[in-house]
């Protein structure tokens, strides 16, 4: 009895010791890779060397390949500091919404469940759990679109009011499928045909497709399904017939280069392309 007592004794009092042991173990070796942190944070480069495009790249990596593309190819123009910031999953993205890029609570829940990136004054928020489901093309895509709306800011800085929400994303895809090609990755051709065969495809008759101004605004954007928008998406796939177009792009038109400037190739080719689209 004495000795399993004077047994018991010692296993107690060294019980306190394993445990400081160990958590000072844990301590040391720091968090594990699932909770490094709700976000990496890149700050985006616009200048220097271009650095060739590997067949996997990284994130970051190929973020900075679109960014200096649009950058030096197109000669658009970006935000000092400009970041991009990737996030673990849905709620960290939609933290992300509410303190880097300002949104309200619930408009950022409504982006957070089907948005895979989003543009803000501070660069691009983009969720992770998206981009590892991807594909290169897919993923570029993203990158370019997003840093177009970026850049859109950049050039309505100072301007009396901004242009149409259709204007907005047309011109976002338009230079999302010119970095495609500049990269090698799609020819624009190509690009341009897959928004033709999704008109052609489309379930909802032509007759029926959406008047510009309804995508005017940005409530009106995102009301509108998918299928129903892609005509108009593309400033190339813009259809040539109808008063309302004509009428609406009449009354856009003068707002174009307060939003989109003829500073570049890119600006001069948009809008020297825009009335025979």
């Amino acid at each position: 009895m004495a000795d399993r007592s004077g047994n018991g004794r010692r296993r107690r009092s060294g019980l306190p010791l394993a445990w400081l042991v160990l958590l000072t173990l844990v301590a040391l070796a720091g968090p594990a890779p699932s909770a490094a942190g709700p976000y990496r944070e890149y700050e985006i480069r616009f200048s220097g060397e271009a650095s060739p495009l590997g067949k996997s790249p990284s994130d970051a990596d190929l973020i900075n390949a679109v960014a200096w593309t649009m950058s030096n190819k197109l000669d658009l123009p970006f935000p000092v500091g400009t970041k991009a910031y990737i996030y673990v999953n849905q709620a960290t993205f939609v933290d992300g919404l509410i303190q880097i890029a300002g949104e309200e609570r619930q408009q950022a829940w409504d982006k957070g469940r089907f948005a895979a990136g989003v543009a803000a004054r501070a660069g691009i928020l983009l969720r992770g759990d998206h981009l590892a489901r991807m594909h290169l093309l897919a993923r570029a895509g993203l990158f370019a679109h997003e840093l177009a709306h970026v850049s859109q800011r950049k050039l309505a800085d100072g301007g009396r009011g901004g242009a149409a929400m259709w204007i907005l994303e047309g011109h976002a895809d338009w230079v999302k499928f010119q970095v495609l090609e500049l990269l090698g990755l799609r020819q624009y051709r190509e690009s341009r045909d897959e928004i033709v065969r999704s008109i052609i495809t489309s379930k909802m008759p032509v007759k029926f497709f959406p008047d510009l101004q309804v995508l005017a605004t940005s409530a009106g954007w995102v009301r509108v399904d998918e299928s129903a928008r892609r005509p108009i998406h593309v400033w190339p796939g813009v259809p040539r017939g109808g008063l309302a177009h004509r009428a609406l792009w009449e009354r856009q038109a003068p707002r174009v280069p307060r939003t989109v400037r003829a500073s570049g190739r890119a600006s001069r080719t948009l809008a020297d392309g825009l009335l025979d689209c």
